[in-house]
């Protein structure tokens, strides 16, 4: 005797439950748990995971005022010490790296963040990775960070700074 009718799908008939529509009930309840958190909370979430989620799904996430979050997210201490690390990265084509990278590469606690930023300076335009290196190359710590730069993956970045010495 069959466990289900024969009308039923071929998954049901070999005695297999269908998890599609188990999944998407939870899904649906994963999204409404987040509408009830606040945005930062679950961009910590986020960036949290073992695997990174792509940084468009974050800055949808934070909204309208998603630079101000990534440096919030990036300054403040987490215990989860990649979190920092990757909302910097997602901040580097935003227009608010400027100001940030500026104060980071001031504050020695921060250089990490700096470190980040330029790590990924090859997903800007080359003209605009110029322009982040010559912004960290003239704080006052800029000279701590020249052999990054003269290192990095984008060949005007090098050539900027093999210029500048």
């Amino acid at each position: 005797m069959s466990r289900t009718s024969p009308s039923a799908g071929p998954a049901l008939r070999r005695g297999r439950p269908v998890l599609s529509a188990l999944l998407g009930g939870a899904l649906c309840a994963a999204s409404v748990a987040q509408a009830d958190e606040a945005p930062e909370a679950v961009a910590i979430r986020l960036l949290s995971a073992r695997h990174a989620p792509s940084c468009a799904r974050v800055l949808t996430v934070l909204g309208d005022d998603a630079d101000e979050h990534l440096v919030r997210l990036a300054e403040q201490p987490a215990t989860i010490p990649w979190v920092p690390i990757r909302a910097a990265a997602c901040l580097v084509r935003r227009p608010g790296l400027d100001d940030a990278v500026a104060r980071w590469a001031a504050q020695p606690e921060r250089r990490g963040l700096v470190v980040t930023v330029l790590d990924h300076l090859e997903a800007l335009p080359a003209q605009r990775a110029v322009q982040v290196a010559e912004l960290v190359l003239a704080t006052p710590s800029g000279d701590a960070f020249r052999t990054i730069l003269a290192d990095s993956r984008v060949e005007a970045v090098r050539a900027r700074v093999a210029q500048s010495e």
